[in-house]
């Protein structure tokens, strides 16, 4: 018969145990020591917030123990909230966690989530048992008693006092008191108006950034500062009034709050900063108070649901971006104080039915007006000097500029030209059939004709010798151009994604310079098949070999 080391010790440990105790019923062979433990995620629990019980069940052995239950009855004092459990079910009206078969040397544990009621029994106590006899009976129970304390608005924040004389609060967080509120009560922030016997003058930078539970924020009225994205990212924001007192909202304070659907600007605001509200796209109207005199770069960028903006009637700048995406915006006041159009502005704003650009403007920068698609004319003031490249690109809907008497630019037929017609800046979108060129022009502008789908045929004069880039893109009504011999320069994508474009006449005897990579015939998937780029029969060799031409040597052809 083989030894069993393990068996005999067993063995002889119940012998011991029943020499000591003088119990003839205990068999030796079916015991188990089964121990429970309890603890608690907080120190000192605040009424009304949650706390969070962990229970945690051993077996000692020597053997597998089954029938294993734990009573934890939560008391009085306590209002059952949830629980999560490694192993085996909880019954909350009975208090049973039903285990089942625990393993020799085997742990498993149960968190249960309670809510600190305001008066009540505060002992939880607990106690363990299975199928088999207990060697071990002390560490059979355990239990955890509290004095719960009093919550106050104070508690539930961080802060700092300044070093001032006359010292004040900056709100910086929210403590782990908050973070345990009930659910009910973590869907609203109340600031307190003094901590400390200070007032609370400041909300600091990031200090309810990504709180996205959050429903409804009360500042009080001390309050003068919101600080960089203080309530960035506080996705279920939908009510805060921002106190009259406040003279700044930093940048991205509000940036990503997609659910806040109104906000109050007060009179007292002189800073809004760079994409303060970006990314809300709930909000539907906007004021911003007269004293603010610079409307910041992304300010409002891809607030979607914006219908109505009402700028200050002294803004000196309208920043990058600032309206960029906002596609339901009808209507927005630029003020006679404004000197530049910032890039981009307000790119993508497809519902923008009318834009009047004050006299008061200089410049119009890059990319302004791009996808306006329900403007119909633009005015150019006349103290306007610089136009941008692109500005107007996607305005489908653009049947004319017109203008009266600016120094710099001119309007012939709705067109838009330098001031001498040497420069082709623009043509409306809307233009159809054959458009002939006048013959003063000597350049195309930087996408002149981009998206003009309309015009069928082009007539390009032979005073022109610069073509810049993206001129006749998408341009897909026409099916042949003609380039003629005064051109030297043609652009990247000049005539790109034109997918009824089948031929082309080249006039120039040399070739002209063209980007090697951003090739001018991009994507004319009808461009194809030899001859279909026609040049100069004594040139046909110095195009084939030209930088980026002889990427088209298989198309070109003697004329």
């Amino acid at each position: 018969m083989k030894f069993n080391l393990k068996r005999f010790i067993f063995f002889i440990t119940g012998l011991l145990f029943l020499s000591c105790n003088n119990d003839d019923d205990i068999d030796p062979l079916k015991t188990s020591d089964l121990s429970i433990s309890i603890e608690a995620g907080s120190a000192a629990p605040a009424i009304g917030t949650r706390l969070v019980f962990t229970l945690t069940a051993t077996n000692n052995g020597p053997l597998d123990a089954t029938e294993v239950v734990v009573k934890n009855k939560i008391p009085s004092g306590y209002a059952f909230d949830s629980f999560d459990a490694s192993s085996g079910d909880y019954d909350s009206t009975t208090g049973i966690w039903t285990i089942g078969e625990l393993k020799n040397q085997e742990t498993v544990t149960i968190n249960i989530v309670v809510i600190v009621n305001q008066a009540g029994d505060y002992k939880n106590s607990a106690s363990i048992s299975g199928g088999q006899a207990d060697l071990t009976e002390t560490n059979s129970k355990a239990s955890i008693t509290f004095t719960p304390i009093t919550l106050t608005d104070d508690m539930l924040f961080t802060y700092t006092i300044s070093e001032d004389v006359n010292k004040f609060v900056t709100i910086t967080g929210l403590t782990q008191l908050w973070q345990d509120l009930n659910a009910a009560d973590k869907l609203k922030i109340v600031v307190p108006n003094k901590i400390q016997g200070h007032s609370v003058t400041q909300i600091g930078d990031k200090a309810f950034e990504n709180q996205d539970e959050t429903i409804s924020i009360t500042l009080p009225n001390s309050i003068t500062k919101l600080g960089y994205r203080s309530f960035g990212g506080c996705s279920g924001l939908k009510n805060i009034t921002i106190p009259e007192q406040i003279t700044t909202i930093d940048s991205y304070a509000f940036s990503n709050c997609t659910s806040l659907t109104n906000v109050n600007i007060p009179n007292n605001v002189v800073f809004i900063g760079e994409g303060a509200f970006e990314y809300c796209s709930g909000l539907t109207d906007i004021i911003i108070p007269e004293r603010v005199t610079s409307i910041e770069d992304y300010l409002f960028a891809y607030c979607t649901g914006i219908k109505s903006v009402q700028l200050p009637s002294n803004a000196e700048s309208v920043g990058y971006r600032a309206f960029y995406g906002c596609s339901d915006l009808t209507n927005v006041n630029l003020p006679n104080t404004l000197k530049i159009i910032e890039s981009s502005v307000f790119y993508g704003c497809s519902s923008l039915a009318e834009i009047i650009i004050p006299d008061s403007v200089e410049e119009i920068r890059d990319f302004a007006f791009i996808g306006c698609d329900k403007v119909t004319n633009i005015k150019i003031p006349n103290n306007v000097k610089k136009i941008g490249i692109e500005v107007f690109n996607g305005c489908s809907g653009l049947t004319s500029f017109s203008i009266d008497t600016n120094p710099y630019f001119s309007v012939i037929d709705g067109v838009l030209y330098d001031k001498e017609a040497k420069i082709l800046r623009s043509c409306p979108m809307t233009k159809t059939g054959s458009f002939v060129i006048p013959n003063s022009v000597t350049e195309i502008g930087h996408a002149a004709f981009v998206y003009c789908k309309k015009l069928t045929s082009i007539t390009i004069p032979n005073s022109v010798a610069v073509i810049k880039p993206n001129a006749f893109r998408f341009c897909s009504g026409l099916t042949s151009i003609t380039i003629p011999k005064s051109v030297t320069s043609i652009g990247f994508y000049a005539f790109s994604d034109n997918l009824n474009l089948k031929t082309v006449t080249l006039n120039p005897i040399v070739p002209p310079s063209i980007n090697t990579n951003l090739l001018p015939f991009a994507n004319c998937e009808n461009l194809t098949g030899q001859g279909v780029i026609k040049v100069p029969a004594e040139n046909v060799g110095a195009y084939k070999s030209a930088l980026g031409w002889l990427t088209y040597k298989d198309l070109i052809a003697a004329q």
